[in-house]
Order: structure tokens, then C-alpha cells, then sequence
């Protein structure tokens, strides 16, 4: 939230509101939100539609890569301790369940335990039961899955370095997540 304050010129307590959805972005000056919107390399409409929902509201929709790449910008832009916190005031693990996204959900109990072990933090025993799940099947970006039309010898072999490189936290659950960083 600090680095978005510094680039965008906008308070971080209007920030923090707007992110927390304790302000509706209808609330705020068009002046920030466009200070906000450029910083987000997005159009002001495109920057308003996106506050307008939470981040779990407007990924249902969206295919498993997309949802991916949602999470991973907004963990980019909060950070990990903002992003857990916002984990557990909208319970998005339980809203992953009720709207039986339970892919989405094992993705986000990985990414909340993750973050937990990363902290030092104990884990929540809420979970534990979900915790016991596991995909039949690995689920790998969808780059792996382009590349095995084109060259299933290095497919094979980008899968292998990307489950030897994926997190634990993950990999329990049968989901091949190693990159959680390194978004643009």
C-alpha cells in the first residue's frame, strides 16, 4: 500500500479504505482515482468497474490463469502481510467454497498457508479438514499445457523443474505454484 501511496500521490489512508472497502471508490475525487488508475497502468473506467467489486466478486469468472495472475497482483501491490489480513477479514477461502469454486479455494488455502508459514505465523485450524484435499491430478500454469502441442519432450521437462521449484504449501494440495512473485 505504501508503494501505490509514493506512486500514485494519493493518501494511504484513502488507499487502505479503498482497499479494505471500508470507502466505495463512488466516494472518492476523480482526482485520485485517476492518480490511482495511472499507477495501475488502466483506463479510469477500467480502474472504477474493478473497485466497484472484491477481488474474489470479479474472479469467479475468470479461468484458473486469469484468477492466478488477479491474486498474484493484488498479493504484488498489497504485500503479504496486507494480503493475509485481507484473506481472513473476507473469509475468500469460504467464498471459494460457498460458490463451489474448490479449485480456487485449495489455491487460496495454499497461498494463505504459504504466507502463514513465510510469517512464522500457526496455521489456522479452521482448514484442517480442507487441508486433507488433494487434486487427482497436478495443475500447472497454463504455459505447460500450451507447450506440450508444441514440444511434449520439453513440456515434460518444464514440468518436472516446475514441481521441483514449486511451494509445499501448494504442491500438498496437487497444485504446481512456484512463482508467486514475479508478475508484471
Amino acid at each position: 500500500m505504501y508503494s501505490i501511496t509514493n506512486e500514485s500521490d494519493v493518501p494511504y489512508t484513502t488507499v487502505s479504505d479503498l482497499f479494505h472497502q471500508k470507502t466505495k471508490i463512488e466516494n472518492m475525487t476523480a482526482k485520485n482515482v485517476y492518480k490511482l488508475s495511472r499507477s495501475f497502468n488502466m483506463s479510469m473506467d477500467a480502474f472504477y468497474k474493478r473497485c466497484q467489486t472484491s477481488l474474489l466478486d470479479r474472479s469467479f469468472d475468470l479461468d484458473y490463469d486469469q484468477f492466478r495472475s488477479d491474486v498474484a497482483h493484488v498479493l504484488k501491490h498489497v504485500g503479504d502481510l496486507e494480503f493475509m489480513k485481507m484473506m481472513e477479514y473476507h473469509d475468500w477461502i469460504r467464498c471459494c467454497l460457498i460458490e463451489k469454486k474448490y479449485v480456487y479455494a485449495l489455491y487460496m488455502l495454499s497461498l494463505y498457508d504459504f504466507l502463514k508459514n513465510k510469517m512464522g505465523q500457526p496455521l489456522d485450524k479452521k482448514y484442517e479438514k480442507l487441508r486433507s484435499l488433494k487434486l487427482k491430478e497436478p495443475l500447472f500454469p497454463a504455459d505447460s499445457y500450451v507447450l506440450e502441442s508444441i514440444s511434449p519432450s520439453y513440456a515434460d521437462r518444464l514440468k518436472e523443474y516446475q514441481i521441483e521449484h514449486a511451494y509445499p504449501e501448494f504442491l500438498k494440495h496437487n497444485i504446481v505454484e512456484g512463482d508467486l512473485y514475479n508478475v508484471v
